[in-house]
């Protein structure tokens, strides 16, 4: 709970810093926001990995243990593609970031294709009979 506090306090930090540099220096603005990212995620990914695991004891010798691969496959790409389209408009980039929201929505639809697949080939099943 007190490392949620910490990277809190090091977010507002690294707001305010930016925001008192963007009028002088709007690059070392932009590279203070990247580099605060940088370290919240890197503190994060501890918290990520401790989910994975119980995700992954949970869904173990269950029916849906095949799917769990995927599954976090697709929040991961979801989670890369939030942070780096918010980064993408945080350096004014729109355009960069509608185009890296709608490659991270292809990757999870491509993610999902083979279970598509399998669920029409069941419904066809079914329609046959």
């Amino acid at each position: 709970m007190s490392g949620f506090f910490k990277i809190c306090g090091a977010a507002l930090l690294a707001v305010c810093a930016g925001l008192f540099l963007k009028d002088r220096h709007r690059d070392l603005s932009s590279v203070i926001a990247v580099c605060a990212g940088v370290a919240i995620l890197s503190a994060t990914v501890g918290c990520a990995e401790q989910i994975t695991e119980f995700i992954k004891d949970v869904s173990e010798g269950s029916a849906a243990s095949s799917y769990v691969p995927v599954l976090l496959k697709a929040v991961g790409f979801s989670v890369l593609t939030e942070i780096s389209v918010g980064i993408c408009r945080s350096a004014g980039e729109e355009g960069l970031a509608g185009a890296v929201g709608f490659a991270g929505r292809c990757e999870i639809l491509l993610l999902a294709l083979p279970y598509v697949r399998e669920l029409v080939g069941v419904a066809l099943g079914m329609l046959e009979r």
